[in-house]
């Protein structure tokens, strides 16, 4: 922490309970003198836990802002500085990072870049760990760790803090470095079994708070830590599926639509579910209400993926997550395997939520092709609603039709939507490949 290029912090460390005599002998050392740095020891020498003892940290703070730092782990030299320069331009309630882990070597790998921020994504796990900052007022707001969840306390907080709409700031830059060691849950799947437990635990939680008639579990293709919800179906929800050819999108479309559907699914004519349960499936992660479409996995007859989520760049680029993969290739984060938050749905197998259909007054009748489905996409995050990627509806089309080349950027669409290219795609993190399918990381990015 002394070599922060930022002066401008206070460092509150918590001994709770040691009975290592160097480690005491250190926390009342030379450092101590510096006058940013706190030491707090537990009462009677009695181990609290790591909720009581964060929470004991927190009330003794007299920052405006906090930041967790486990006590084997490191900041970059630059983290105060790039949270104080976002926190001058605008008030957040939370900040987060990029991260890394510091391996058994003590060498930089498993680089963790992060979308901005993805309320859906967050139920299939807490996939923004450290760094986190949250401003002190809104901490005491929510509420302080839970001793329930120690363990997975932090993503309780996280799924607390996002029920109250939160003003949040990415920050797409490597801050913070994960020491592994032996028995640490970076390196060991099945090391404090507890942890994720208390994250399951914790997320049932959220969903029993937020009225979703729902239940999580395990995830069961992901590592431990990784989530799967399952939502009841819906009661009797008003549903039109609308089967269409590839040309003639719109007119196809227009010219049968219920206006008064709750949820219209519209799906190419060589498009089927797997399973019979899959549309109703689908329509039941509607009960997440700021979600405007829903798109499910496609994949053809050998199991090769055509759609898992599609992201544009700002060159208005559009890159089709692990297209032409198995279906059994995670990706990046598991981005093919976990419901997750993403910019673009598919035009041939989308769930649009009738509310949003209206609000929006349809499509933009200036295109004709899949591109006015795109259009009405781009209008929906406009206003603030979500695209959600859902890879447990299955789909799956026939091989003799190509089902790759959903969209056709033309130089008027990139025009019409020339600032919303620019800004870059907020659920895919501008460190990865700009110009492939695989999320990969440069060369550059392991140094």
């Amino acid at each position: 922490m002394q070599l922060q290029t930022s002066p401008y912090w206070e460092w509150i460390l918590i001994d709770d309970g040691s009975t290592n005599p160097e480690i005491i002998d250190f926390l009342t050392g030379d450092f101590y003198q510096d006058p940013r740095i706190r030491v707090l020891f537990a009462k009677n020498n009695k181990n609290q836990g790591i909720s009581k003892t964060t929470n004991r940290g927190i009330k003794a703070a007299t920052g405006d802002y906090l930041v967790f730092l486990d006590h084997d782990d490191r900041l970059a030299l630059n983290a105060i500085a790039l949270i104080h320069r976002e926190i001058e331009q605008q008030t957040f309630d939370i900040l987060y990072s990029d991260r890394d882990m510091i391996n058994l070597k003590d060498q930089r790998d498993f680089h963790l870049m992060k979308p901005a921020w993805s309320p859906e994504t967050l139920l299939s796990g807490n996939y923004i760990f450290h760094l986190m900052c949250y401003r002190t007022d809104f901490i005491k707001q929510i509420g302080l760790l839970k001793t329930e969840y120690d363990g997975s306390q932090d993503y309780d907080l996280i799924l607390r803090a996002s029920e109250q709409n939160p003003k949040v700031k990415h920050i797409a830059q490597v801050l913070y470095h994960w020491r592994q060691h032996e028995q640490s849950i970076s390196k060991q799947e099945n090391a404090k079994d507890y942890t994720f437990k208390a994250g399951l635990a914790a997320l049932n939680a959220a969903l029993t708070r937020r009225h979703i008639k729902a239940i999580a579990q395990d995830h069961p293709k992901m590592p431990r830590g990784n989530y799967q919800v399952i939502p009841h179906f819906l009661t009797d929800p008003k549903i039109q599926i609308i089967k269409i050819e590839a040309q003639n999108y719109r007119q196809q479309i227009e010219a049968v639509i219920d206006n008064k559907a709750d949820y219209i699914l519209i799906l190419a004519k060589n498009i089927q579910p797997q399973a019979m349960e899959t549309i109703q499936q689908m329509v039941a992660w509607m009960q997440f209400k700021d979600i405007a479409l829903i798109s499910a996995k496609l994949i053809n007859q050998q199991q090769i993926l055509a759609y898992a989520g599609i992201c544009y760049t700002k060159e208005g680029g559009l890159l089709h997550s692990y297209q032409n993969h198995h279906q059994d290739q995670q990706g990046y984060m598991g981005v093919t395997s976990i419901t997750r938050n993403v910019s673009i749905a598919n035009p041939f197998n989308v769930l649009i939520r009738g509310k949003v259909w209206r609000q929006l007054k349809g499509f933009n009748t200036r295109y004709n092709d899949s591109l006015s489905l795109l259009d009405f996409n781009f209008r929906a995050l406009e206003a603030g609603w979500r695209v959600l990627y859902q890879p447990d509806c299955v789909f799956q089309y026939q091989p003799d039709v190509n089902q790759s080349d959903f969209y056709q950027i033309t130089p008027a669409f990139k025009q019409q939507w020339q600032s919303f290219f620019a800004q870059g795609d907020p659920y895919y993190n501008p460190n990865l490949c700009q110009d492939c399918n695989e999320m990969g990381l440069p060369e550059s990015i392991n140094n």
